[in-house]
């Protein structure tokens, strides 16, 4: 079924006309200018949908200059048939006494899209998909339509970014924008895509919103379908677009940063008092290793052998039963496995009895560590000691609590770090990571499981022979595996390449790479890793090191990292700690 509307181009220039939509009305009512802003979109004191339709109401400057809101719809009724969301909030302020005008377009959406219950959709990350890499987030309107049929939409906001050079993406992503998607569609389409297309967890937020409150909602997603919305992924992303329309609706509304990610805005509703429950749509290959955890080695290849030979087998476990009808379904959706064998598999449990398990507290992206820090620390490296001032503006690495994502993941988007030391007159860029992207996925028996990374940004490197490190632009990558020897304790093997770009030379290495990761007791965490520098001239470098930190509370944590690179017959030790603010 084809959306029910989308939009999306980059917003032209044209003259934004906030200082009029700001004053809407008189100063009398100046106390629910606020809400009139957020139904604009605006943040702080700027349009996030710089199109002038949307803002003025198709209004030339000199008449909206002239009127209120509130008057324009009065001596123009029809207009509220474009923008039913901001006549019905000014009905609810008492500014606004005529009854609503009939506006056949806006009543069949009413009546096609119900809103008995609106949620958050939260879908977990996907690293491979650059705008998807933090997870996406949506909102879904379900209830019974005018055919007395149960439905269920989601509305949603993304892009399509061109990652076919690290330029462009860093173009489109930073500075230029991109062409903005907003759609209103059925929910089990999008479902279905991230659970069994992607593999990816789908939770589910049902809001506590009053009658009022989801009425204009639905207005309010009425009146987006005109605009063209521009998507910055700094700026105005899936999650700041959601934010704000949920916003909108709120007469009391917290604030907002400018730098949001997906689960920023549940943890933003559920601050809010708006979440009373969740639920878990896990995807078959989460669930496989979840069940795969609560049962041993032989019941793992009884089930194994069940798939194989269905019409052999007999299962009288119902986990053993659910787990292999799960399976079953992930290798299918994977081409591991025919559909004749998968259809085996349905026919051979027709008389197993229906298994419930509850996930929806296994792993929860509410308990993850906030997706920005700030952090300040000291090191000692290269006979100088240095004080380091980094910001990590979107996502999180291998040092922080990462138990309740899929795997050991890192996601570090224009991450910068800078050092001082006296013995230099002004600061000094130590790193600006543009993207950094990691995943180690434990391999499992039943479901397989491919690590990896890719990153690309300005690094300081140390030649071999000299004293000063230099500011090198780098791009690498890799693909490896990785084992969970334990719950908590795991180990990885890399094998990537990667260049440098000097100012009067590049440099082409293998680099291999070894490690291990512990959760320990206290909220603590240990890394070690030994990396390799193989270059295709020059002399070659070994690198080990060792981070451990702790968590401080509920927004703070300590990262320790010693290290010590080998080139020849030099040697080179350094040691940080930095304290991290998460928020």
């Amino acid at each position: 079924m084809p959306p029910l509307f989308r939009r999306g181009r980059i917003a032209p220039p044209a003259v934004c006309f906030w200082l009029l939509v700001l004053l809407p009305f008189s100063s009398a009512h100046s106390n629910s200018s606020d809400q009139w802003q957020r139904l604009l979109h605006f943040h702080n004191g700027q349009a996030q949908i710089p199109d002038s339709r949307f803002l003025s109401m198709g209004a030339a400057d000199d008449v909206i200059s002239g009127h209120s809101a509130a008057e324009r719809f009065r001596d123009f009724p029809q207009l509220e048939c474009d923008y039913p969301a901001r006549a019905l909030y000014l009905r609810q302020q008492g500014l606004l006494s005529e009854d609503p005008v009939v506006c056949p377009e806006f009543d069949e959406f009413r009546r096609k899209v119900p809103v008995d219950t609106v949620s958050l959709i939260f879908a977990s990350e996907h690293l491979t998909r650059p705008s998807s890499m933090m997870g996406h987030i949506m909102l879904s309107m379900s209830g019974v339509n005018d055919d007395s049929v149960p439905v269920d939409h989601v509305a949603t906001f993304f892009t399509s970014l061109d990652f076919s050079t690290p330029l462009t993406f860093i173009s489109q992503t930073l500075f230029t924008g991109k062409e903005g998607f907003f759609v209103v569609q059925p929910l089990g389409k999008a479902i279905t895509t991230y659970r069994f297309g992607e593999q990816r967890n789908v939770w589910r937020y049902p809001l506590a919103l009053t009658e009022g409150q989801k009425a204009l909602l639905q207005a309010h997603l009425w009146e987006l379908r005109q605009a063209n919305i521009p998507y910055l992924f700094q700026g105005h992303n899936c999650a700041t677009m959601t934010l704000d329309i949920l916003r909108a609706v709120l007469p009391e509304a917290g604030e907002r940063r400018d730098w949001i990610s997906p689960v920023d805005v549940v943890r933003y509703a559920d601050r809010a008092g708006l979440i009373g429950e969740r639920k878990l749509m896990p995807s078959d290959q989460w669930q496989v290793r979840m069940l795969a955890d609560f049962m041993t080695t032989e019941q793992e290849r009884r089930v194994e052998a069940f798939i194989q030979s269905p019409a052999a087998g007999v299962l009288a476990d119902p986990l053993e039963q659910r787990l292999a009808l799960t399976l079953a379904r992930f290798r299918l959706t994977e081409g591991f496995i025919t559909e004749a064998a998968y259809q085996d598999v349905l026919q051979a449990s027709t008389d197993w009895p229906e298994v419930s398990v509850s996930l929806d507290d296994y792993r929860d992206p509410l308990k993850s560590a906030p997706d920005s820090h700030l952090s300040v620390g000291w090191r000692h490296q290269l006979d100088h000691r240095w004080l380091t001032f980094g910001w990590l503006p979107a996502a999180h690495d291998f040092s922080d609590d990462n138990r309740n994502y899929f795997g050991e993941t890192l996601l570090r988007l224009t991450a910068m770090t800078f050092r001082y030391s006296r013995a230099y007159s002004l600061p000094q860029l130590d790193e600006w990571m543009l993207y950094e992207t990691a995943a180690l996925n434990p391999r499992h028996s039943l479901t397989g499981g491919v690590s990896g990374y890719f990153n690309f940004g300005f690094r300081r490197f140390l030649m071999p022979g000299q004293e000063h490190d230099r500011l090198t632009f780098q791009l690498s990558g890799g693909v490896g595996a990785a084992w969970n020897l334990h719950r908590d304790i795991g180990v990885y093997a890399l094998l990537g390449a990667g260049i440098r770009f000097f100012s009067d030379d590049a440099r082409v290495s293998l680099l291999p790479e070894a490690g291990a990761w512990i959760y320990e007791v206290g909220n603590m965490k240990s890394r070690i890793r030994i990396g390799y520098d193989l270059p295709a001239q020059g002399e070659a470098v070994t690198r080990l090191l060792w981070d451990q930190s702790l968590a401080v509370g509920d927004t703070g944590r300590l990262v320790f990292i010693a290290g010590r690179e080998l080139a020849g017959n030099q040697a080179e030790t350094s040691l940080s700690l930095d304290y991290r603010h998460y928020f």
